[in-house]
This record gives C-alpha cells, structure tokens and sequence, in this order.
C-alpha cells in the first residue's frame, strides 16, 4: 500500500518534501529505510526532477542521507556513531565556546540570548521539531561568534544529523524544558566575557546530552526494499 497520497504534477518541491518530513516525524517511514525515487515518482504523481529537488531539500535539512554510489535512506544513527560525534564534540565545541566568550560581538552575544529564549519557548509548547531547529540554531550561532569557520563546518557535518535524529526518534525520551534550560550556563559565561567557564560549562553540558541521547538512540531494523 502507498504511504503517500498522488498530488497533482504542477506541485512544488515543497509540498513534496513536507509530505515526506511528516512521513519521516510519524514514522510511517523508519530510520534507516530506504527512499526509493521512482517509487515516490509513483506515489506523488510527479517527476523524477522533481522528486530529487525534493529529497535534495531533506537532505540539506538533516532527515536523509545519499552516500555517493549508494542509495538514500532515512536518517538512522547508531550508539557508537553518536558516541563518535560525542567524542568530536567534546574535543571542539567547548573551545568554539570559549572563544565565543573572547571574539563575539555584542550584536552575536544578544542574538545568543535571544535564540536560547525561544527554545525554551519551543520547549514549552512542546513543539519538538521547532524545538531542534531552535537548539541546532542556538549552537552554531556560537561556533560562529568564535569566528573560526572550519570549527563551525566540523560541528555542523556532525551535530545537524544527530540534531534531527533526536527530532525523528526522541519526541517523547527526554524534557525538554529542562534540556533548553540547560544552555543557560553557557549564555552566562559568554555574557560575563568568561572564557575557561564557558569552556567547562559547555564540557559538561556535552557530557548530559550525550548520557540524555542513548534515550532515543535505539536501533530500528532497515525495512526490506520493495521488489
């Protein structure tokens, strides 16, 4: 049976895409199950162009993953691939914060605040995938304010997946109040000009949300592709 219902050709990109980031938040499509073009092409009633603007979008977004020479799956991350971007993380991100405290401006350090005020708007109207946006956006707004850009394209390649795995997999696994609140330390120290602080708060901010994320880091068998 289709997951999706045929919409009209002259659809946008967007509309597409927005059909299959429901599926994916819903569950209709599993992490780890495989995004066939042509299937889709069938379902939508739309062309194959069209369709991989579509994915092309998903995929910049962080809900799917194309491997040169390979095929595109739904976003699945395992408990020793998210243990490997801890790792990277906690080498990386407590410095960015540190010079974050040292570089950013005054206009950086405020939007800083402002971005931690609305995830904890998100947090409390429970809206998880607004919430995520908000929280990936919250920290590379630090790694920017530390003005070095190869840090910000490191953290990014690896946070923005794990970042929309837990959106995909975690809407129900951890508080998220209490995870949004928990950014406020780091603000803190970036606002004092605090460097070291920042350093340490962010380090152990890390160690929480690698220890909250084994919530959701639960593997889910691939499904079979259809014949």
């Amino acid at each position: 049976m289709s997951k999706f219902d045929k919409i009209l050709p002259t659809t946008l990109r967007n509309r597409i895409a927005e059909e299959i980031r429901s599926a994916i938040l819903d569950g209709s499509l599993k992490p780890g199950e495989r995004i066939i073009e042509r299937k889709l092409m069938t379902e939508f009633g739309a062309s194959l162009g069209v369709i991989r603007e579509a994915l092309v979008e998903l995929e910049t977004e962080g809900f799917i993953v194309k491997r040169p020479n390979a095929d595109t799956r739904v976003l699945r991350i395992t408990v020793k691939e998210a243990a490997k971007i801890f790792a990277l993380r906690r080498l990386l991100e407590p410095y960015a914060a540190g010079q974050a405290a040292v570089r950013a401006t005054s206009d950086q350090v405020t939007d800083i605040e402002v971005r931690l005020e609305k995830m904890i708007d998100m947090a409390r109207q429970s809206a998880i995938l607004a919430y995520m946006h908000e929280d990936y956006g919250w920290h590379e707004a630090v790694w920017t304010a530390g003005n070095n850009p190869y840090i910000r394209a490191a953290l990014r390649r690896c946070v923005l997946p794990l970042s929309m795995f837990a959106a995909i997999s975690g809407q129900s696994t951890f508080d998220l109040v209490e995870d949004a609140v928990s950014h406020t330390p780091v603000v803190d120290a970036i606002k004092r000009r605090d460097a070291a602080a920042a350093e340490a708060v962010m380090r152990e901010r890390i160690g929480m949300w690698e220890a909250s994320s084994h919530n959701y880091l639960v593997f889910q068998p691939v499904e079979s592709s259809p014949s």
